[in-house]
Order: C-alpha cells, then sequence, then structure tokens
C-alpha cells in the first residue's frame, strides 16, 4: 500500500507545473492593442466567435489563411451566403456547400469547454471593458453553451438576459445597446431589436464625447439590419427605415424614431454631410490611424449612395475616401464594404 501511495504523490508531482518548466516561453505584452490581440487569438483558438471587424493585416488572420489547414467560420459563412445566393438564381437544386466545407471548431459537444470560454471572457471584460467585440463574442458564446445544456432557458433567453445584466453595470455602454439589438434582431424580435436601437441613439445627446465618437457604429448596425430585413422580405418600409437612418448621421441631425420616407432635400443634405465628415478623416489616412468608427462612417456613406443614386455611387464612395496607396493598412470591414452593399442591394 505504501508503494501505491507513492506512486500517486509521484504521478501528481509529475503533473505540477514549475515556473522553471515555462520561463523561456514567457514574455511581456507593453501596449492594450497587444493584450487585446492575444486575447482575441486565445477566443479564436476555442472556437469561439470574433466580431468581423478585424484588420487583414492581422498576423493571425493571415497566418490562418495562408496555411489552408482549414477554412474559418468567417470565410465559410461568406462562401455559403454566396454558394445559397447563387443556388437560388440557377434556381437549382445543389448539395449544401456547409455540409462539404464544415466548420473551423466543433462545439456542439463540448459544454464544459463552452463555459469556460464564456467565463474566460467574462474576466476579459474587466479588463477591457465596454470593447464591444469581447462583447459580442460572450453573448454568442452563451447561445452556445445554452443549447447545450438542458435547461428550461433558450439560447435567446440566455443571451438577452446577460445582455441586460452587463447593461445594468453600465447603462451607458451604447455600443452593448447595438449588440443587444443586433442579437434580438437574429431571433426574429425585429419591434424589440429597433425600440433598443432607438433608446441607444436616442441616448447619445449628453453622452461623453468618447461614447460620441462611437456613435457611426450604431448607425451602421442599425441600418446594416434593416437592410438586411428588406432584401430577406422584400420590405419597402424597411429600406426606408435605412435610408433615414442613415441620413440622420449624414446630415449630423438629432435622432428622432422613424416617421416615414425622407423628402429629396433631406437626401441632398445628408450626402453633402457625408462629404463633408470623409473630407475630414483625409488627415486620418494620410497618418495611418483610421478608427473603426471612421470606418463606419465611410461604410454608412457607401450604403446610403447604394440606396439612394445605385450601386456603383456606393462603390465610389469608397475609392475616393480611400486612397490607392493606403488601401493595404485599411480594416478589413472598409474592404469588404462593397460586398456588403452588393450582397443587401442585389434586389432592390
Amino acid at each position: 500500500s505504501n508503494d501505491a501511495s507513492s506512486g500517486e504523490v509521484n504521478d501528481q508531482l509529475s503533473r505540477v507545473i514549475l515556473f522553471e518548466d515555462v520561463t523561456e516561453f514567457l514574455f511581456s505584452l507593453s501596449s492594450e492593442e497587444a493584450r487585446f490581440s492575444l486575447i482575441c487569438q486565445f477566443i479564436d483558438f476555442y472556437g469561439g466567435k470574433i466580431s468581423r471587424w478585424t484588420s487583414s493585416n492581422s498576423s493571425s488572420w493571415l497566418d490562418r489563411i495562408m496555411s489552408l489547414e482549414m477554412i474559418s467560420n468567417d470565410i465559410s459563412e461568406d462562401l455559403i451566403a454566396i454558394s445559397d445566393l447563387a443556388n437560388k438564381t440557377q434556381n437549382s437544386s445543389h448539395c449544401s456547400l456547409e455540409s462539404l466545407l464544415g466548420s473551423m471548431h466543433d462545439l456542439s459537444q463540448r459544454p464544459g469547454l463552452v463555459k469556460f470560454l464564456k467565463n474566460a471572457i467574462l474576466l476579459s471584460l474587466d479588463i477591457f471593458p465596454r470593447n464591444h467585440i469581447l462583447e459580442e463574442a460572450v453573448l454568442v458564446t452563451t447561445q452556445m453553451y445554452t443549447a447545450q445544456e438542458n435547461t428550461l432557458s433558450t439560447p435567446a433567453n440566455a443571451s438577452r438576459a446577460l445582455a441586460k445584466n452587463l447593461l445594468k453595470k453600465d447603462r451607458q455602454d451604447l455600443l452593448l445597446c447595438g449588440i443587444y439589438g443586433r442579437i434580438e434582431a437574429r431571433h426574429g424580435n425585429i419591434d424589440q431589436a429597433r425600440k433598443i436601437f432607438d433608446m441607444a441613439l436616442l441616448s447619445t445627446e449628453g453622452a461623453t464625447q468618447d461614447l460620441v465618437r462611437k456613435v457611426p457604429i450604431l448607425y451602421f448596425w442599425y441600418a446594416e439590419m434593416e437592410i438586411s430585413i428588406s432584401t430577406s422580405r422584400n420590405n419597402s418600409d424597411s429600406a426606408h427605415r435605412a435610408i433615414y437612418i442613415l441620413s440622420c448621421l449624414g446630415s449630423n441631425i438629432k435622432y428622432s424614431s422613424f416617421g416615414g420616407p425622407i423628402s429629396r432635400p433631406l437626401v441632398l443634405r445628408a450626402r453633402q454631410g457625408f462629404k463633408e465628415q470623409i473630407r475630414s478623416l483625409r488627415s486620418a489616412f494620410a497618418s495611418g490611424c483610421l478608427k473603426e468608427e471612421s470606418v463606419a462612417l465611410i461604410c454608412c456613406a457607401s450604403l446610403f449612395e447604394s440606396m439612394t443614386s445605385g450601386y456603383s455611387s456606393g462603390l465610389e464612395v469608397i475609392e475616393e475616401a480611400c486612397p490607392f496607396s493606403v488601401q493595404r493598412a485599411i480594416p478589413w470591414n472598409l474592404k469588404s464594404c462593397g460586398c456588403i452593399t452588393s450582397n443587401c442591394f442585389r434586389r432592390i
């Protein structure tokens, strides 16, 4: 028995990780961007969903593409959407592209890992408060975890409860409101999603300057939601709503809830407003310091032109806003804005 107990002790000791074992692999991160990048790679490694507001110059993004070992979820979603659109256009039956591509990670049978990932992201939010990328990741992960558990709560209810709990801690987190609204829309609760977005945009009055600077992202998400409804349901009311939402940003006027289609003079005013706002970003382009709210503004201007003047006019906004000399340095979402407008307005 003594031999057996000593064997167990030795086995336990062999599992202990000493500082000397890992010291050569330790490193320090001096910038907030580097720390956040590490967190994103951690989430991605465990199969979490990271927002596509990322740079195409990201080393992890490029490594994943160039290795061709597997197709990441964000790219497979695009390929599947294009395949589905082609199948509908050809009016023929094809095997699902999703069944051929599969998924980068299969967490359907690993609820323990999903729970671990959810808790890890929640801890990361203490270090990166009001970070909408992590907030979206934890809400999506919560839905994944709830779907795997045999509970009375549905994935929608679980993410809704977590979003409300996070908002109680910080009622001025406007982008969290936007993420909450988008999740409601994904579950078909369109009226509720609109109420959430309206509440967030109406709350920008008197908000701090840091929050106000992020508002274009909120407008972009709201308009994108309405455009998606318009194209999927052939709903002209949603198209008018999207134009109205974008016109408020372009005209730089106080937001109010949708009351009907806007007049031609307001369209012209919004168009001119977008041009002036984008012109003010030239110095940011020159220095390579283009932030995500600036990207959202350019995307909004492109969508507005696409809806009011045609798809080619929307592309011209991107081409004029972004000189070829700096195109390689811009965030991925600006590069893909043309794809967004193409998918959104194909049937408008």
